[in-house]
């Protein structure tokens, strides 16, 4: 996840990540993302799916 408040000025921080795959960190699509849903109404929820290992809904805890 990045935070997106400099990106007008070419910043972008990374804030968090979820590593869903932990099995290879070649920079395949192998074991990726399939699809992130962040647009919940309820803020600071974000959906992550993957063919191989399913749905996962995350709740990001950024700056505790």
């Amino acid at each position: 996840m990045f935070d997106t408040t400099s990106a007008g000025v070419g910043e972008l921080a990374e804030v968090a990540y979820f590593d869903l795959y932990p099995d290879n960190d070649n920079l395949t699509f192998e074991g990726g993302t399939w699809s992130n849903y962040p647009y919940f109404h309820q803020k600071k929820v974000v959906a992550v799916s993957s063919m191989e290992r399913g749905l996962f809904i995350l709740q990001p805890r950024i700056g505790s």
